[in-house]
This record gives C-alpha cells, structure tokens and sequence, in this order.
C-alpha cells in the first residue's frame, strides 16, 4: 500500500530489520538465537583536522577485552569513528554509562581508548546512545508450514540474519544476501520463487555467521561472570584469534574469516594450536600470572593485567576493579557532604552507591529533589 492504494510488484523487499513487522504474520518466528546477555552505549566522534587516528588492533578497529566488560572503536570515513562500551545486561552498575559524565570518565580511564577520545585528538558529535539489549538471530524466508512464506516476498539484511556488533558484521553480511540475491535474478530466476534458492544460500552461508556470534558471545558472558576458558568444547572464534599473539601460526590462516571470505569452520584446522595455548600457558594467564610473551603494563581498570595476552586470559578475581572502579570513583560518595553528577543531576549520597539509582530515579520523576535522606 502507497498513499492508500495498491502497488503491484513482480517482488518486494523487505529490509525492515531485526525489530521489523513487515512480515511477521507470515513467516515463521526465528528458531535459531536469541538476547545474548549483552547491552552496549556507542558515542560517535571525529577527529580533529590533520589528527591521526589513535591505535588500531586490525584495519578496522581497536578493541580491549577486560574484566567484565569490553571496549571497541570503529574507525569510518572522513574522521569519524564510534566508540562501543558492552557489558553484561546483568551487571547493573555499568547501566550509568548511558550517562555521559560517567561515559567520559570511563573512556579516560581506559588505556587505548583515552587516547582515541582524547579532546586533543577528536570531539564528540553525538550524545551517549544507548544500545539496548543485543541479541543474535536467523530467521529464514519460510513460513510455518515450511514453505515460502509469500512468494514474492523476500526478506533481506538484519530480517534474516542478526549479529552483535562486536565483529561489525551487520553491512557485511546485508551486502553478501543483497549480492547474491541481485546474482539469483540475473541468472533468471522466477522473482516470484526467489526466494528458495535463496533461502537456501543463506542457511548456508548466513546462519553459521549467527551461530559463531551465539558461540562467541554466550562464552563471553560466562567467563565475565567468572568461568574460565573452556577447553574441553571447541573454542570461540575469538578465543581462536586472540591466541594467535602467542601461537604466530594461527594468524594468516585467520585473515579469511575476518574478511568473511571463508566461514567460521575456517578456523577450524587452527583451533588444536590454540587450544593447546590455552591448555599450557594460558590457564596461569588467567590466574593473572605474567607469560614470557607478555608485557605487563599499569592499567588502572584492571589490577595486574596484561597488555598482550590472548582475549579471555584474565584475572576474574579483579573483576570488581575496571569500570566499576572507575565509576566508583566518579560517583561512589564516601563523605555526605560529596555530590555525585549524572548530567544536570545533582544528588547527595551519604551512603553507598546501592541508593544510587533509586535516588536518580526519584530526581527524574521530581527534578526538584536535590538530596535524599
């Protein structure tokens, strides 16, 4: 429907996204994935004129994984870059990152990050955004009755296949369905049954990207609340990568699958030497003793940890240090007469931070209230 009337197609598009209705009614509901027990807040900045970017750990981003949180930066064009704070949605504490006085302060007290935020090198352009709760999902083209949900209709980008973003897949892998779709109808294929063929490519080629988030991110999630890296099941994807700063020969076999030239099992001829970097060196990683590979370095987030050392080797019995400690620094009140500013807010704490949210809480419904007794 257009303006009230009726547009005939030989066949529609819908690119209504991970939140779209478009076709709800007729498709079946999404059997693979789910919320991912993560939540992330993104701020956009650029930098100034003449101003280099600050570090990169791959061409296209920097990223730090530290005791119960993760930070990233996503370079674009013309100087902009975002910057990605994701916690666990169960860690409450670090929902005040959406403020941005407390987004500030974290992005200063974070090695790597400090430097790309640094307002000698860049300036924000946008407030803090909060993400929400992430989630990865498939959803193919079928209906419940497993065929084709409405021939003609064929759903494309996060509709099919929906990833978090610490990869930053998402365009990717809307523009390898886009290509290949364009290629079905090139090849003359029915518009009106596309969506079969279709279907079936991206079972193939876009569902095991979703799984290997699902895989990536629960395991995440796990070892934030304190598990350790799991080497009796295969490992991550991220887990595989990260033990290439110690296990040299994991790195070029890696470079297809970061590109997305090759599927996750790509990785899997390489995944027995990382396993076994885990299985030697990596578990006194994780107990925060130092490898010979490794330099240690003071990161005030993170007691102990080190700068080099394979992503999910850290200490979890710091965990409550890193951001936690730097928002406990920004907003944590240990004399009455002390304020803690979230925004315009202004509140005075005489107690711990576990009044802190029902304070700000009751600002907002009466901006009036400056001080709770």
């Amino acid at each position: 429907m257009v303006d009230g009337g009726r547009l005939d197609a030989d066949l529609v598009i819908d690119a209504s996204g991970r939140a779209g209705r478009a076709a709800d009614a007729v498709r079946a509901r999404s059997g693979v994935g789910g919320l991912c027990g993560m939540a992330y807040v993104d701020r956009q900045y650029r930098l100034h004129d003449g101003v280099e970017p600050g570090p990169m750990a791959n061409p296209l981003a920097w990223q730090a994984d530290f005791d119960g949180y993760q930070t990233i930066v996503f370079l674009h064009e013309r100087g902009h870059f975002s910057v990605l704070l994701v916690r666990p949605t169960a860690d409450a504490t670090l929902k005040d990152l959406r403020h941005e006085v407390a987004f500030e302060a974290a992005c200063r007290a974070i090695p790597g990050l400090a430097e790309w935020t640094d307002p000698a090198r860049a300036r924000p352009v946008t407030g803090v955004l909060p993400g929400g709760p992430l989630r990865n999902a498939y959803r193919g083209q079928r209906g419940v009755d497993g065929r084709l949900a409405v021939p003609g209709l064929v759903s494309v980008g996060d509709a099919v296949a929906t990833t978090t973003p610490t990869f930053g897949r998402g365009l990717a892998t809307t523009f390898l369905q886009c290509r290949h779709l364009l290629d079905l109808l090139d090849s003359g294929a029915n518009p009106h049954l596309v969506g079969e063929p279709f279907d079936i490519w991206c079972q193939a080629h876009m569902l095991p990207w979703v799984l290997d988030h699902i895989h990536m991110d629960s395991d995440l999630v796990r070892r934030w609340q304190g598990g350790d890296v799991d080497v009796s099941q295969r490992l991550p994807s991220d887990l595989i990568l990260s033990a290439a700063a110690v296990e040299p020969r994991i790195g070029e076999p890696s470079q297809p699958y970061l590109a997305m030239r090759a599927l996750p099992s790509s990785l899997d001829p390489v995944e027995p030497l990382a396993r076994a970097v885990y299985e030697s060196g990596g578990r006194r990683i994780a107990r925060g003793q130092p490898a010979k590979s490794s330099s240690t370095s003071s990161n005030p987030l993170s007691t102990g940890r080190e700068e080099r050392r394979p992503r999910g080797h850290r200490s979890h019995r710091s965990r409550k240090g890193g951001m936690h400690e730097a928002l406990r620094r920004l907003y944590l009140l240990d004399r009455p007469d002390q304020r803690c500013r979230l925004g315009r807010m202004v509140i005075a704490h005489p107690r711990a931070c576990r009044r802190r949210t029902s304070a700000c809480q009751r600002l907002r419904r009466n901006p009036r209230v400056t001080r709770h007794r």
